[in-house]
């Protein structure tokens, strides 16, 4: 079990998981990995929510972000190698099973690695898929810029007359459909890091979707964490 707690430093706040354990004076019991970043466990669940629910499901985070990640997660463990999600049933009502590796009672199991950076440790979610793609490639990103051009290539060949009018037949928000449009118009090189795993490694689809993505290219770079070309 772990608590949220809150530390400041140099001005800026610090979320973090702290196992209870340690909070009670007993590292012993603490577990391999005893205190994580709040915001690196909480983007690596939620862009594997993202990816595996049903779309009506992923709009959810678009409209409420972190929030309805407890409406799915009932809990969440973290080891070195491996976050075990154990999904809420009663939020999955009506909606179907999720997809991907999942084993009852709706537990999802996420690979991981640990991976420290500027004395920071970051998770990366590897690709176990076996399918010739680089192991540090992100899987929801790439999966979300597939549906991007998808999505593109729809309005352009006019089968929506709108935005709106593409939300309406995916069942989702027009916010959220506007946010997964904008990958479809990144840089050349930005897609290209998508596909071989060579993306910073804290940008997740959760981060993306709250970042405001400029149509230029260079804005882009310095927007996504890529610095200027």
């Amino acid at each position: 079990m772990i608590s949220s707690l809150t530390s400041r430093g140099k001005g800026k706040r610090y979320r973090y998981y702290v196992s209870r354990a340690l909070i009670a004076g007993k590292p012993a019991e603490a577990g391999t990995l005893p205190r994580v970043s709040a915001p690196v466990i909480e983007n690596v669940v939620e862009s594997e929510l993202r990816n595996r629910l049903p779309m009506n499901a992923r709009a959810d985070f678009e409209n409420a972000g972190h929030a309805a990640m407890g409406r799915y997660a009932r809990r969440v463990t973290v080891a070195r190698d491996q976050v075990t999600v154990e999904l809420a049933p009663e939020a999955l009502n009506g909606t179907q099973r999720p997809r991907g590796k999942v084993r009852a009672p709706c537990i999802i199991e996420i690979p991981i690695r640990l991976k420290t950076r500027g004395g920071e440790t970051l998770i990366v979610v590897p690709n176990d898929r076996g399918d010739g793609q680089d192991p540090a490639a992100n899987r929801p990103l790439i999966k979300a810029l597939g549906q991007a051009w998808k999505w593109r290539r729809a309005l352009e060949r006019q089968k929506f007359a709108s935005v709106s009018e593409l939300a309406r037949h995916t069942g989702c928000t027009e916010p959220y459909v506007a946010v997964m449009l904008r990958l479809a118009y990144l840089a050349p090189d930005i897609i290209e890091a998508f596909l071989n795993g060579t993306q910073p490694v804290d940008l997740t689809l959760a981060r993306i979707h709250k970042t405001k993505i400029p149509l230029d290219w260079p804005g882009q770079r310095l927007a996504l964490g890529f610095g200027a070309h």
